[in-house]
């Protein structure tokens, strides 16, 4: 064969692992007004790890106050996302995130 010219057909089942059920999972978490901190826990899917993730405040960022977001991070066993935000002062928020799951061989 040329340099360049192998396809996967090529290759024998289970040679080229790639990844399968992708999908975006989200999740919201909302608080009321007196709240310094907002937090949202997204998880994959059972049999799925999480290949990416992030969040943001759903109803903008106040200059000087926040919410700032101050974790966005996968957690240790790889299946879901922590995003925190917090604020100067004690308020309302909307904290929404999405992650990318997919079954990873």
């Amino acid at each position: 064969m040329l340099n360049g010219s192998l396809r996967s057909v090529d290759f024998a089942t289970g040679q080229l692992p790639g990844i399968r059920g992708y999908e975006i999972v989200k999740g919201r978490n909302t608080v009321g007004a007196g709240f310094l901190h907002n937090s949202v826990f997204v998880t994959c899917p059972a049999g799925k790890k999480v290949l990416g993730g992030g969040g943001a405040t759903g109803g903008g960022v106040v200059p000087g106050d926040g919410p700032y977001i101050t974790s966005s991070l996968p957690s240790v066993d790889g299946t879901g996302w922590l995003v925190d935000t917090t604020r100067a002062n004690p308020g309302g928020s909307t904290l929404v995130a999405r992650i990318i799951c997919a079954e990873v061989p």
